[in-house]
């Protein structure tokens, strides 16, 4: 009888040997985890969405590639005041995938999309500076007064309430991105192949849901390139073990995340990477849903938390554990380090919050199905069973069905992450304000709301540490999340795939890469 080993060796040849005379030279395969959620740039909020949108569309700045800095993107140019306040952005000329001009136009029917109260678009904060837009959330005014025009069809103008050091940033982000509002009118079918309009350096040919996405070389974009990628194809996949045997059996060329229990096999080999990450892996508490309605109750589950065995133990990848909510990154805010596990502390808050958690129990974790997100659920029901003696059960929903559980606060606990934007703490911090779509706790501290305020207002970085210190300590003891551990980028990557730049934000500029022959 032939043994299951050989069976699968077999079979991983097999596949490996019918992709390798299959796939075209000049074609780029990657894993992408989960399923976007959308590709409209305003209902986008993963990583996996993020990456697809990056090659369909381009805005006035392009994120860095070897640097942090942003390149000019649709703008070719761009001056501002003095004062800080107002950006006149100069478009170079560039078409729509179907051949028609993109105009200044184009961004202000955009941007006004995006604020809308009634697109309910989860970045609309991107353009929380751009003067008016407290008034249209608050719909005390209408998104057409938002703080942009276009002077001419070559020349965008932008007003700010205050000065914001990383607007320059925040326009590289694909919310802010052009969609083709001024000639069509966009249905909910948009984004099909059949009827999507693009100015980026890729068009949309294939969307097969749960199987493939088919970005291909889109000839009418600005700075096209003779040695350009003709063709990318990314395979959304929430089983990373999965992702690993299609890597392995060559069916991708590109895994974004390494199941924690093959680096250490990996980790010596010359297709292994593993650098920083802007990022945070967090559990939110629901506020607004007994027994986590109450701080103390939910600062004792985030001190029950051994974050070093998890970091150690559980991933395994170099992660490190949380000491703070901000993850270190901005070079010029120092670490305060305010968050250390404790159980002892944790039987104590427990015991005076005057909650009995057994009437509470189960606990249930909800998370989504990708990567270590099992196997890190399992091991904190564990520890909190065992320190707090409370039962836990675990829940895993597929992508959108867990965005809209959260969204809805319909859960207890949830499994939760967050990449940073742009390079300055706000990235973090923002998305605890009353309001913000993100949120999805049902927190609301006022305190917290005013030092944001100062903080988007502060002048230099040493007015700002004090401020976004003082939020970061907030967090931790009113604990609407646990902070878990900082991310790191760690994936596997064939050989022939150069130019890839850098990627704090584990986003890559999909223009620039190239691949050996």
């Amino acid at each position: 009888m032939i043994s299951k080993k050989i069976l699968f060796i077999s079979f991983i040849l097999l596949i490996s040997f019918r992709c390798t005379q299959n796939t075209p030279e000049n074609t780029l395969r990657l894993s992408n985890g989960t399923e976007p959620e959308s590709l409209d740039p305003h209902y986008c909020s993963s990583v996996s969405c993020f990456r697809i949108l990056s090659g369909l569309f381009e805005g006035l700045t392009l994120r860095g590639h070897s640097k942090t800095e942003v390149r000019p993107g649709v703008a070719a140019k761009w001056e501002i005041a003095e004062d800080k306040m107002n950006y006149t952005f100069h478009l170079r000329n560039t078409k729509w995938s179907d051949g028609t001009k993109i105009t200044a136009f184009d961004f202000v029917q955009s941007w006004h999309r995006l604020v809308d109260p009634k697109t309910a678009s989860p970045y609309s904060f991107l353009l929380s500076h751009v003067s008016n837009f407290a008034h249209i959330q608050s719909q005390v005014l209408p998104a057409e007064s938002l703080g942009v025009k276009a002077i001419n069809d070559s020349t965008l103008s932008v007003s700010l309430s205050a000065p914001q050091s990383y607007f320059l940033d925040i326009v590289s982000l694909e919310p802010t991105f052009p969609l083709p509002i001024s000639k069509f009118t966009l249905g909910k079918d948009w984004t099909t192949p059949q009827k999507i309009r693009s100015n980026g350096a890729y068009v949309l040919q294939k969307w097969e849901q749960h199987s493939q996405i088919v970005l291909e070389k889109n000839p009418l974009y600005w700075n096209v390139k003779e040695k350009q990628i003709q063709k990318i194809i990314f395979y959304p996949n929430e089983n990373s073990q999965t992702e690993l045997m299609m890597y392995m059996a060559g069916q991708i060329d590109w895994l974004f995340q390494l199941p924690s229990a093959k680096i250490k096999y990996w980790q010596d080999n010359i297709e292994f990477n593993s650098s920083p990450k802007f990022g945070l892996e967090f559990y939110r508490f629901n506020t607004k849903k007994p027994p986590f309605n109450n701080s103390k109750v939910r600062k004792a589950f985030s001190l029950a938390i051994e974050r070093k065995k998890l970091v150690s133990y559980v991933l395994k990848g170099g992660q490190k554990a949380a000491t703070q909510f901000i993850p270190p990154g901005i070079s010029w805010l120092p670490e305060q380090k305010s968050l250390s596990s404790s159980i002892t502390n944790a039987k104590k808050l427990l015991q005076n919050s005057g909650v009995d958690i057994q009437k509470y129990s189960p606990i249930e974790i909800l998370y989504n199905q990708s990567g270590n997100n099992k196997k890190v659920a399992e091991a904190i029901g564990q520890m909190w069973e065992k320190h707090l003696g409370v039962k836990v059960v675990l829940k895993n929903y597929e992508w959108k069905v867990y965005l809209d559980a959260m969204s809805k606060l319909n859960y207890t606990v949830a499994r939760s992450s967050w990449i940073g934007d742009y390079p300055d703490p706000s990235t973090f911090t923002d998305l605890f304000l009353t309001g913000n779509p993100n949120n999805r706790t049902g927190w609301s501290h006022t305190s917290y709301d005013s030092l944001a305020s100062l903080a988007s207002q502060a002048l230099n970085f040493n007015q700002k540490i004090p401020l976004f210190r003082a939020m970061d300590s907030l967090i931790i003891s009113e604990s609407p999340i646990a902070p878990l551990f900082y991310y790191k980028n760690i994936e596997l990557r064939k050989p022939r795939i150069t130019n890839t730049g850098k990627s704090l934000l584990g986003l890559y500029s999909l223009k620039d890469i190239r691949l050996l022959k």
